[in-house]
């Protein structure tokens, strides 16, 4: 899992900056094209998810905390749609990934605090029933409770 975490890693400054020699090379137009590939391209890059983001979703408390633990600053990852780790865990209902998260002195103003692209918090995702749901709870009177439980 330490080697998963390592070449999965996002976290590396790996941004080198624009090229100085290019421009003595090709002409302003060109140099314009180059940039912005280069500035999509990077776009494109941010846009993928992130290991703690699919350990998030899935419920995968051990990989959490190791990436948490390696690199403190994925705390701050989101996905396409402005989501964080807690709200991905609040949103597939995965307690155990909230619980660690409330327990770890995370930064916790800005993580709990996180809103997505629809104006969600975390209270909204807890509230909200969906249909999908990977645990289902025998007897309407249970999940009643199962949902009463969690929305607290």
């Amino acid at each position: 899992m330490n080697e998963l975490i390592q070449r999965a890693s996002l976290y590396e400054y790996d941004f080198t900056g624009p090229n100085p020699h290019v421009e003595e090379e090709h002409g302003d137009d060109e140099i314009v094209k180059i940039n912005s590939k280069t500035e999509n391209e990077a776009i494109e890059k941010r846009r993928t998810v992130s290991p703690i983001l699919i350990a998030a979703k899935m419920g995968v408390t051990e990989m959490i905390e190791k990436i948490l633990d390696m690199y403190p600053v994925a705390i701050h990852d989101v996905d396409n749609q402005n989501k964080n780790v807690v709200l991905l865990a609040i949103e597939n209902r995965q307690p155990h990934v909230y619980s660690l998260l409330n327990k770890r002195s995370v930064i916790k103003e800005t993580a709990f605090r996180q809103v997505d692209i629809h104006g969600n918090s975390a209270l909204h995702l807890a509230a909200t029933y969906r249909r999908f749901k990977p645990w289902r709870v025998p007897g309407a009177a249970m999940q009643m409770q199962w949902e009463y439980k969690w929305y607290k």
